[in-house]
């Protein structure tokens, strides 16, 4: 495994997904920032068990590391942590952590980009969907789980 540095990478097999206008406009108020892409992409590949390893990263990087603000490190490390079972070893490695990640966004981009909502420019939208819809059911869940015991 490679060091991380000041630099987060995507594999050039993704750019097609990044760039893709018809899903992240390029303008205007729903454009998205490299980093909430890669953040998307993560989140995707997390979801649907796509760890990716990277293969050949794009020359320049994506995104530097000090754009993720303390929200994206808190859902970095929430889907680390999910990812590997809650180790705590991992996640007091930032390199290893922000690794997984960035193997993780490229399972995702590959994935999303054999979806056919993706194709269709609605991809976003369904991914937001699912996870209200995931969403709902743990709160059912909580709520039985609540009645049940008290």
């Amino acid at each position: 495994m490679e060091e991380v540095g000041e630099i987060l990478y995507i594999d050039a097999a993704d750019e097609p997904f990044y760039n893709e206008t018809s899903v992240f406009p390029a303008k205007g108020d729903n454009r998205l920032s490299n980093t909430e892409k890669f953040l998307l992409a993560m989140a995707y590949g997390f979801r649907n068990r796509a760890e990716k390893e990277i293969t050949r990263r794009v020359g320049g990087g994506f995104f530097r590391r000090s754009y993720l603000q303390p929200e994206h490190y808190a859902l970095i490390y929430s889907v680390i942590s999910a990812h590997t079972g809650g180790d705590p070893g991992i996640l007091l490695d930032q390199a290893r952590v922000l690794q997984i990640a960035q193997r993780l966004a490229h399972g995702g981009a590959v994935l999303a980009q054999t979806d056919p909502d993706f194709k269709k420019g609605c991809w976003v939208e369904k991914l937001e969907e699912s996870i209200f819809q995931w969403l709902e059911r743990k709160d059912d869940s909580n709520a039985e789980k609540t009645n049940t015991a008290g």
